[in-house]
């Protein structure tokens, strides 16, 4: 008698990340702060939270002017290292810099490894 073992691999739940970010998280906060819009619209990262693959990543955001607004935005990895994603502004009002956003490509570029 013999048995036969087959083993299926589920990619997103991979126990080593693959994605681009994976170590390079510092650098991709880092890059998302530094955006003129972003700091125009006074926002402050709160949290960045990764999918278990590193290919997409949940940004949530502090707003100074108004404590209990969150806003979210979902940057996916396009290839090439490259994440992007929309946020839209619910702010009422033009920000300091005279500049009126009401949204903000966000384009992060990670290092290659």
């Amino acid at each position: 008698m013999s048995v036969l073992l087959f083993v299926a691999c589920d990619k997103q739940h991979s126990a080593v990340p693959s994605g681009p970010a994976y170590g390079h998280e510092e650098d991709f906060r880092k890059q998302i702060e530094g955006l003129r819009g972003i700091k125009a619209w006074d926002y402050k990262v709160r949290e960045i939270q990764f999918s278990g693959d590193y290919e997409k990543a949940l940004v949530t955001f502090s707003v100074s002017r108004s404590p209990g607004a969150s806003p979210e935005v979902i940057l996916e990895h396009q290839g090439f290292g490259r994440y992007t994603g929309t946020l839209y502004s619910t702010m009422n009002g033009a920000p300091e810099d005279g500049v009126d956003y009401k949204t903000n490509l966000i384009r992060i570029i990670v290092p290659s490894k």
